[in-house]
């Protein structure tokens, strides 16, 4: 009598919980299609700033490959909203220096060669609004 073929093991799908699809709670569904349209517009303002600096890092003039990452906020988007999508406030930085720029010591920040001009798009961005810039400030703040 010939032996029978174990039937295949069906493997269970393991569910990504970040899909859509599989997202259970509607205020969650609700809050991502609030935000839509503003990631949207952040991830063209990604793609401007990358095409008006020709992909090349403002600091080391080396070809960036394109990301997120590499677009770098002057102002940062949390405190200073309004010039969230302003393609003024951004410079295209390789990962390396937008992390010196974000979270880098006050001499390292300094030391970058955009460092003037970071601090000049600032002390105009800010006093369009009537704020007054502290180079020391920004210097020495984290992101």
């Amino acid at each position: 009598m010939p032996v029978p073929y174990p039937k295949p093991i069906k493997k269970e799908k393991v569910k990504d919980p970040y899909y859509w699809s599989n997202l259970r709670s509607k205020s969650l569904k609700k809050k991502m299609v609030a935000n839509k349209p503003n990631q949207d517009k952040l991830d063209l303002w990604y793609r401007k700033i990358y095409d008006m600096a020709g992909g090349v890092c403002a600091e080391s003039g080396r070809k960036v490959s394109f990301s997120n990452m590499c677009c770098a906020h002057l102002l940062p988007k949390s405190k200073y909203g309004y010039f969230k999508f302003d393609l003024r406030n951004g410079i295209l930085l390789s990962r390396e220096y937008h992390a010196i720029l974000d979270k880098g010591t006050a001499s390292q920040r300094r030391s970058l060669k955009v460092w003037e001009y970071v601090c000049l798009q600032r002390q105009l961005l800010l006093s369009e609004v009537g704020l007054e810039f502290d180079e020391d400030y920004w210097a020495n703040m984290s992101v």
